[in-house]
C-alpha cells in the first residue's frame, strides 16, 4: 500500500494582471491623496480617511473586492476595504517614454 502525503500551503500572494495581490492592513497616511472607488477624492484626517461625498455611479465593481487584499495599480497601491471597498493612492504616474 502506498501513502502519498500532500503539503499544500497557503501563502495569500496571487497574481492578477501582473500585480502581485497579498492580505495587508489599510493605515491611513498623513498627506497622501486616496481615492475611493474610483470616484471620491480622500485624505488622511487623523488616522481615518474622509473622503468626498460625490455621486458615484458605476463604480460597483470597485465596492465588489476581496476584503483584505491590495494589489498595484500602475504606481498607486490599492487595497480592499470591508463596508468601503477599493481605496487607492492617488498618486500621478510617471510614464516611461522612448526617445
Amino acid at each position: 500500500m502506498k501513502i502519498v502525503v500532500i503539503c499544500v500551503v497557503l501563502i495569500e500572494i496571487v497574481l492578477i494582471n501582473g500585480a502581485v495581490v497579498q492580505n495587508e492592513k489599510f493605515s491611513c497616511v498623513m498627506e497622501v491623496p486616496y481615492i475611493l472607488n474610483e470616484c471620491q477624492n480622500c485624505i488622511c484626517t487623523g488616522e481615518k480617511l474622509g473622503c468626498t461625498r460625490s455621486a458615484c455611479y458605476n463604480n460597483r465593481q470597485f465596492k465588489n473586492c476581496e476584503v483584505g487584499t491590495v494589489w498595484l495599480n500602475e504606481c498607486n497601491k490599492c487595497w480592499c476595504l470591508e463596508r468601503l471597498g477599493t481605496v487607492c493612492t492617488a498618486n500621478i504616474c510617471k510614464r516611461a517614454t522612448n526617445n
